[in-house]
């Protein structure tokens, strides 16, 4: 099971965000993370379901997607 996250107020961001500034080789970073310098991204994934239709005479199964839209900021 992995671990469940902290809740915490949007407005806390910025401070967890540099409690958990890392660099890709493991080091803690030594200047500060900006959040507002880091360009915003955005992804699309999609979540998709099996509706079933049940006519009487046959069963119809479709899958049915949704886009799902994330934003995230990148340090670049």
């Amino acid at each position: 099971m992995p671990i469940e996250p902290d809740a915490f107020l949007p407005s806390e961001l910025p401070e967890r965000l540099q409690h958990w500034a890392v660099s890709r080789d493991g080091k803690v970073r030594k200047v500060p993370l900006k959040f507002e310098e880091c360009p915003l991204m955005e992804m699309a994934q999609y979540n998709c379901d099996v509706a079933v239709q049940d006519t009487g005479d046959a069963v119809t199964r479709r899958i049915v997607c949704k886009p799902v839209i994330r934003l995230f900021r990148n340090d670049v």
